[in-house]
């Protein structure tokens, strides 16, 4: 068995450029948001994989304490990535509703009465 060295990388980043767009989400295009969910997507079941994998592992014979230890970090890991992951695919999810070619298709009646109602909403 190889040595436990490394963890999945987090998606805290991108979770943060996710929350940056939440608030302007008509910077974004339809391509990039589904892109997005793409990847995201794709990796949940990547984690299954790693999950999956870590169960071996810890099911193997003459594991040392450290490599019991550090197989459970690596699940902890695999827990933290899954639940980033989910919470970047529901603010993706959010933001589909709002891209630029959704602001696009609207009429200029419809974009007055939003902009309208968030100027009520900020007073």
């Amino acid at each position: 068995m190889r040595p436990l060295t490394r963890a999945p990388p987090p998606v805290a980043a991108s979770l943060g450029q996710d929350q940056t767009a939440r608030a302007r989400p008509s910077i974004l295009d339809d391509a990039t948001v589904a892109r997005i969910i793409r990847v995201h997507r794709d990796q949940a079941a990547d984690l299954t994989l790693f999950q999956n994998q870590a169960s071996r592992w810890k099911a193997g014979p003459g594991l040392t304490t450290a490599q019991r230890d550090a197989v459970a970090g690596f699940e902890a890991a695999i827990g933290q990535l899954r639940q980033l992951n989910s919470e970047v695919l529901a603010v993706a999810e959010e933001l589909s509703h709002g891209t630029i070619e959704t602001v696009l298709a609207k009429s200029d009646l419809e974009l007055g009465i939003e902009a309208l109602a968030r100027g009520l909403q900020d007073t």
